[in-house]
């Protein structure tokens, strides 16, 4: 399952958005993938607004998502929130694909 996430200010219609090709281009994921041969897949990914400091995944727990940031910020922590991130992404980058691919628990919250 694929599900795009939005940091607020986002306007969506979520039963009606589709991701737009510019949008598509951004996101590393798909480099090398044809939007005209996805759109179909795209049409059924989820959108959803995060809230701040909400957690998508948890360490240790199992995870059948890609979380594909499309506004704002998303910050990946190995420990507790109050921790420094070890990375911060934004529109385009990914998160949650290693456990889809590899069918193991997540590292990562």
């Amino acid at each position: 399952m694929c599900i795009f996430i939005t940091f607020g200010g986002l306007s969506l219609a979520k039963r009606n958005y589709c991701i737009s090709e510019a949008d598509f281009k951004r996101i590393q994921l798909f480099n090398y993938v044809n939007y005209e041969s996805v759109i179909g897949l795209l049409e059924s990914c989820l959108i959803k607004e995060v809230a701040p400091r909400e957690v998508l995944i948890s360490p240790g727990q199992p995870n059948n998502a890609i979380y594909i940031v499309l506004k704002g910020r998303l910050r990946v922590h190995l420990g507790p929130l109050e921790a420094d991130p070890i990375i911060t992404m934004g529109p385009g980058d990914s998160a949650g694909q290693m456990s889809v691919i590899d069918q193991q628990t997540t590292s990562a919250l």
